[in-house]
């Protein structure tokens, strides 16, 4: 595992990050996610994501996306954290793709859930042909992402927090922060909205 600070890598030992489902049994963190390093995926490709602060994980997507397509009702999931260890989840299908688009579409499936300590805290994510997201919304501690790393190999995962994430403008190698080139307080809204329509029902199942 790699941990970040600032621009600089600091290597630190390796945290085993376990990955649950619930009727499922337990991958262990050398079936999912395993320690890799950002010198690594540099060289396969221009990083998607830049953020001062981060961790990134080699995830195996297959074998993930095996185990999520699977849950068919309910499952329980450990996310790794951006600044180490991992947070537990319950989550469902959300049936965000009508019928038609998910027979269309058989490798993309979408989740919603709360954390298992804390149900104010929400969970969406997605398994993709272009790799895994997540996005947890933590009134706390703050709001936090798992994606790709390497622009078109979903081999890797960064996780990061909205608040360090960092933009390059293209031409200019300008920088500027989430909030300056996305309307967040809207979007959040929008998503707050459509997750409590969606899942309001379901926290505290």
């Amino acid at each position: 595992m790699t941990t970040f600070c600032n621009g600089m890598l600091r290597p630190l030992a390796s945290i085993a990050v376990v990955l649950a489902l619930t009727n499922l049994g337990v991958a262990q963190v050398g079936d999912i996610w395993r320690p890799t390093t950002v010198t690594q995926w540099n060289s396969r490709g221009e990083p998607r994501i830049k953020a001062d602060q981060g961790r990134v994980l080699e995830v195996d997507i297959p074998a993930l996306g095996g185990l999520l397509r699977r849950a068919d009702q309910q499952g329980t999931i450990d996310l790794p954290l951006p600044e180490g260890g991992t947070r537990s989840f319950r989550f469902w299908p959300n049936g965000l793709m009508s019928p038609g688009l998910a027979e269309r579409y058989p490798g993309i499936r979408t989740f919603s859930g709360v954390a298992v300590d804390d149900p104010l805290v929400k969970l969406r994510m997605e398994i993709t042909p272009q790799g895994f997201h997540a996005m947890v919304l933590d009134p706390k501690e703050g709001d936090w992402f798992a994606d790709p790393y390497v622009t078109g190999d979903p081999g890797a995962c960064i996780i990061y927090r909205k608040r360090h994430f960092r933009k390059v403008m293209p031409n200019t190698g300008s920088s500027c922060n989430y909030d300056q080139v996305n309307d967040v307080d809207a979007e959040m809204a929008r998503t707050q909205q459509w997750m409590a329509q969606m899942d309001g029902s379901r926290v505290g199942d």
